[in-house]
């Protein structure tokens, strides 16, 4: 559930695609991209139109990058799957924010409930890696959500609330305008479960109250 956050009656509607590693041969997880970014030129183009008024953004494995925005229309955008906190240095095989901005790539994943949970990546660590991507002019794709035991639990609302008061806090108020919430429930990852209309719509307007309590 791609959202902007609420900077305006009516925020600009945003797209995504991401591509996880797959067990295909590198040939042809070259060839699949080959053919995704032939789709995503066709919506730049008479054959499919693409509505001005929404933001595409493509997030490849690091590897495709490159090859991404080097095909791609410049109408679309392109993301990284995630980013270093810290500026360029000693920092073996992480990707810095300038790296980035240096190969025109405007946007990043962060805070993916498989880095969260297999990297153990804590709520924080998402939250710097937020700043220095905002800092750097980088926009950022928040992702969020609640394992199934929290659900079951009823807590998703306190979950996601505290995945995003993290970055609220090391962000501000004014850093949201160029963050984009992706909420996706670990249980909807590769389940063929998804959430409903109406579970989007209720954490939407639990997430907003919270966001507009005192001292948030």
């Amino acid at each position: 559930m791609p959202l902007r956050p609420p900077t305006s009656p009516a925020p600009t509607p945003f797209r995504g695609l991401r591509s996880k590693k797959s067990k295909d041969t590198p040939q042809v997880e070259v060839a699949q991209y080959i053919m995704y970014i032939g789709i995503f030129q066709m919506l730049t183009t008479d054959i499919i139109i693409l509505d001005s008024n929404t933001e595409v953004v493509v997030a490849p494995p690091s590897l495709y990058l490159l090859l991404t925005r080097e095909h791609l229309s410049p109408n679309i955008e392109v993301a990284a799957q995630n980013v270093f906190d810290r500026p360029n240095g000693a920092f073996t095989g992480e990707i810095s924010v300038a790296q980035l901005k240096d190969s025109n790539i405007t946007w990043t994943l962060l805070g993916h409930s498989e880095r969260r949970t297999i990297l153990r990546e804590e709520d924080e660590f998402v939250a710097c890696k937020s700043k220095a991507a905002l800092d750097g002019g980088i926009g950022v794709i928040l992702c969020c959500g609640e394992s199934l035991e929290e659900r079951e639990a009823g807590t998703t609302v306190d979950v996601v609330t505290r995945q995003l008061a993290a970055v609220n806090k090391s962000i501000g108020k004014d850093g949201w305008k160029n963050v984009v919430i992706a909420y996706e429930p670990i249980w909807a990852i590769g389940t063929g479960k998804v959430a409903t209309t109406g579970m989007n719509s209720f954490l939407r307007h639990s997430v907003l109250q919270h966001r507009n309590s005192p001292g948030y």
